[in-house]
């Protein structure tokens, strides 16, 4: 019995450190202070250029977090330390003309009306709103197996630069 509680704790340790993101590198900075193509040099957090996040089929960069607002974004960044790409990680997060993430793709078209929406490879089908931010839709296995129907939802709102 004995052995039994340890394996079952071990396994939970495991699953803990496997599954629940290190949030002891999330940094407080406000959100409305950084922008695409913006020097971040000035601001500490911890560097590892080999967390990097995959932004389209062809770039991807290091990345550090931040929380502003209770919402929670990563921040990618090239070696000239420009920001080349923001994310909204997790949150209340609602973008300008209504739009958060896990939204269904019907509520999004009542807001922002039928759309063309563009594809690529390990973004989905998505759309650069007025706003700014972008947002795209996951579907299927590849993220454009289909164009999205009422009941997918908004995979990730993010800003980019124009370069990629």
């Amino acid at each position: 019995m004995k052995n039994r509680i340890i394996s079952i704790f071990c396994v939970l340790i495991f699953c803990h450190i496997l599954f629940c993101e290190d949030q002891s590198d999330l940094i407080e900075y406000d959100i409305n202070a950084l922008d695409i193509g913006l020097d971040i040099s000035n601001i500490k957090f911890k560097e590892d250029k080999y967390r990097r996040i995959v932004i389209d089929s062809t770039f991807s960069f290091p990345y550090f977090r931040i929380l502003s607002d209770n919402v929670v974004y990563d921040i990618c960044y090239d070696w000239n330390m420009k920001v080349r790409y923001i994310a909204v990680e997790s949150g209340d997060f609602v973008t300008p003309e209504g739009i958060y993430l896990n939204m269904l793709y019907g509520d999004f078209v009542k807001i922002i009306g039928k759309v063309k929406l563009k594809k690529e490879r390990l973004v989905g089908y998505y759309v650069k709103l007025s706003s700014g931010w972008y947002i795209s839709f996951w579907v299927g296995n590849t993220g454009i197996d289909y164009p999205p129907q009422k009941t997918d939802t908004v995979y990730a709102i993010f800003k980019k630069d124009s370069v990629n």
